[in-house]
């Protein structure tokens, strides 16, 4: 399909300026990430060629996309994935030094009522989470949505408010809103 064409030469680009990154562990201490999932961990050891074009092609997806499931079996790295190209999500992505990062972590919640809740919490929203966030270049990384699948279609209207917001989630299932775009 030609239309990926353009999406593979940004991962390849990428890739290669992630090949720098390749000696160092790398700590989660991008906004609220840090203290979150697997706080100081990064995958095993150095990161190696492998993890390294996961994590572009993630990257090349979510810029210029402002949705991006990562989708897969419990237990294949999608959190570990997730997290590593959150934390390189604002030098891939142009944004200003104002860009924030938020972990929304989703597995104890089982009503999809209180998904936007959870991420006015992170965020420390007073005033909603769409009137909090506005404008903001902000990126929100959802963490085993799978729980709360219903919960989709408030994410789509997330979205058409909030111009500069991106949302990274993991899951097992497949979100299917418009604007989506799944890795693998």
């Amino acid at each position: 399909d030609p239309s990926y064409v353009p999406l593979l030469r940004r991962a390849y680009e990428l890739w290669h300026d992630l090949e720098a990154d390749a000696g160092e562990r790398l700590l989660i201490t991008t906004g609220s990430l840090e203290g979150g999932p697997e706080s100081g961990s990064t995958f095993r050891g150095a990161l190696e060629e492998g993890p390294l074009r996961e994590i572009a092609a993630v990257l090349s997806m979510l810029h210029p996309g402002r949705l991006v499931t990562i989708c897969g079996v419990g237990g294949a790295g999608k959190t570990r994935l997730a997290i590593e190209a959150a934390k390189r999500s604002r030098a891939h992505s142009g944004a200003t030094v104002d860009y924030e990062v938020y972990w929304v972590p989703l597995a104890p919640l089982r009503d999809p009522a209180l998904v936007l809740g959870e991420a006015s919490q992170a965020l420390a929203a007073q005033d909603g989470l769409a009137a909090h966030i506005a404008d903001k270049e902000l990126l929100l990384l959802f963490d085993n949505f799978e729980h709360v699948i219903e919960a989709a279609t408030g994410l789509a209207e997330l979205l058409a408010a909030c111009p500069n917001l991106q949302l990274l989630v993991t899951s097992r299932e497949l979100l299917r809103v418009d604007g989506e775009v799944v890795y693998p």
